[in-house]
């Protein structure tokens, strides 16, 4: 069990750092490489009546990665690990309605664990909402400076390229993403990504938002941005990538 819960920690770093796409892809490749390995000594050839099920099977599987990286990549892991474990839940009914398996006292006590766990999960407050979560004691940042923006329904008409993009952009990113910067200035950052212009913020913008501005961020390197400095560059991105 334990096990298991560090694997969705470790879905959810995947998932700021990659697309559903990619993630999809080297989970499958992973494991038919692992089958392929084994297939000389365990393979068994099924039959064409199981084609169909197989695709089935096959296509649900990719569908459901696809989605659980995409929730992860926009969810805290506290929040969807109670989620994942409701499969436990579902496994004892289906085989209850399908395969005729008893449903233990057992069963229902975990069933009733489960339930219980993704109900706190749900009604507890996130990080944001605790008391005091928009204070950063670390930066000499007004924690209340970012609410000039948020004083009508997006902010937009103060959250410009210029007062808020240009400078995130220029502090945080372009020492890595500039578009002057050789192979061996972009400290391993891809050399597709240029970070300089308010055209370079809207094509990036969904990447920005995973990598820099959620709840569990991966850049810039700490330090990084205050919560103030985030508030404001993600009412920015709000504006223009809505």
């Amino acid at each position: 069990a334990v096990l298991y819960a560090y694997n969705l920690i470790l879905q959810r770093r995947q998932a700021l750092l990659a697309g559903p796409v990619e993630i999809a892809f080297f989970q499958n490749t992973v494991v038919f490489c692992v089958y392929l390995a084994l297939a000389p000594w365990l393979a068994v050839i099924p039959g064409t009546d199981l084609v169909p099920a197989i695709a089935g099977a096959s296509a649900l599987s990719i569908v459901s990665i696809l989605l659980l990286s995409w929730a992860y990549a926009r969810a805290e892991a506290r929040m969807l690990i109670p989620v994942e474990y409701t499969a436990f839940i579902w496994a004892a009914l289906l085989g209850w309605v399908f395969f005729a398996e008893a449903v233990t006292p057992a069963t229902l006590a975990g069933t009733a664990l489960i339930v219980v766990g993704c109900l706190i999960a749900a009604c507890s407050p996130s990080d944001d909402d605790r008391p005091g979560a928009d204070s950063d004691p670390g930066s000499d940042t007004d924690p209340t400076a970012h609410t000039d923006l948020l004083d009508t329904d997006t902010g937009c008409g103060v959250a410009t390229w210029q007062t808020v993009g240009q400078p995130f952009l220029t502090t945080w990113c372009t020492a890595c993403h500039g578009p002057d910067l050789g192979p061996n200035q972009r400290q391993g950052a891809p050399d597709t990504v240029i970070l300089a212009t308010e055209s370079d913020a809207l094509r990036f913008a969904g990447r920005i938002r995973i990598r820099a501005l959620s709840d569990d961020p991966d850049m810039p390197p700490v330090p990084g941005p205050s919560a103030a400095e985030i508030a404001r560059m993600a009412t920015y991105l709000d504006c223009l990538a809505p």
